[in-house]
């Protein structure tokens, strides 16, 4: 059993990585659409620098965050104790400090939202984001997805395989990449699209659909509506400080081709698009392997 976007991990890794489901792909941009796009990231990680804070700001930041939560369970202590006036009189330096490491965390926090803020209604992101527009409208029609394609997230992951068996290698925060693509079909297959490939699979190769109820964690959120609204709140979706998202229950959808099993993962709010496409019925499973 292979999982289509699954990526072996090799540590000397030379040129691009290969999906294990890539002999699957039966249509790609051409290679003036790809240097636009691979263009247009290194502008996106530009502008994402300009919002970061510098490190010397983040650590004092970090510090006046931990020192607040100090001071304040130091106070929370002494008053467990004694009255207030003999705790001031213990400790005078956790009411004075208290109220200047709130103000330094609170005020470079503010001012992190309002650099931001600024940055998303400047020009630059103006112009970038029409930018973007135009590249992935002229990326559907190289590719011939249609109007009718709907959007759906899928886990992707890199493994690492050790004595014959494999294994999941963990991205920073998180166990799978959250990747958006374009999913539609016609009377024979199955298709999967992002921007720069169409996967396709025969409709009769779409066997089973499974809930896996082991919690996992992806990398990033690509709805626009929030993962905590009212219109997510059934999936019980958490975050961490990484910004991690974790999903109680995710989905499997094995195929069949040519005497071979092939799988896909996808997150619990995509089970209506997958159900409304395939046809299939929801089987469950407690524990889910990463093939």
């Amino acid at each position: 059993m292979r999982n289509i976007f699954a990526v072996k991990y090799e540590k000397n890794q030379v040129g691009p990585a290969h999906l294990d489901g890539e002999h699957f792909i039966v249509n790609e941009i051409d290679e003036a659409q790809s240097a636009l796009i691979e263009g247009f990231d290194k502008k996106i990680k530009t502008v994402n620098r300009q919002v970061k804070l510098p490190i010397s700001i983040l650590i004092i930041y970090y510090a006046a965050m931990f020192l607040s939560v100090a001071f304040v369970l130091g106070i929370i202590g002494a008053l467990q104790e004694v009255d207030l006036a003999t705790a001031f009189a213990r400790g005078p330096m956790l009411f004075i400090g208290l109220p200047f490491t709130l103000i330094i965390w609170a005020g470079i926090a503010i001012y992190k939202r309002t650099r931001a803020r600024k940055l998303t209604e400047s020009e630059e992101v103006k112009t970038l984001q029409a930018e973007a527009e135009k590249i992935i409208a002229d990326s559907r029609l190289q590719l011939g997805i249609g109007e009718d394609a709907i959007k759906i997230d899928t886990l992707h992951f890199f493994y690492e395989e050790k004595d014959g068996k494999k294994k999941l290698k963990h991205g920073l925060g998180a166990q799978y990449f959250n990747i958006e693509m374009n999913v539609y079909i016609d009377d024979q297959n199955f298709y999967l699209a992002d921007l720069a490939r169409v996967f396709a699979f025969p409709l009769s190769s779409l066997k089973t659909l499974t809930e896996l109820k082991n919690t996992v964690s992806m990398d990033i959120w690509n709805k626009k509506v929030p993962y905590n609204s009212s219109e997510y709140a059934d999936y019980k979706l958490k975050t961490n400080s990484m910004g991690a998202i974790f999903l109680r229950q995710h989905y499997r959808l094995t195929l069949e081709i040519n005497g071979e099993e092939y799988t896909m993962l996808f997150p619990p709010y995509e089970l209506k698009t997958l159900t409304d496409l395939t046809g299939l019925n929801v089987s469950q499973d407690i524990v889910e392997t990463i093939d």
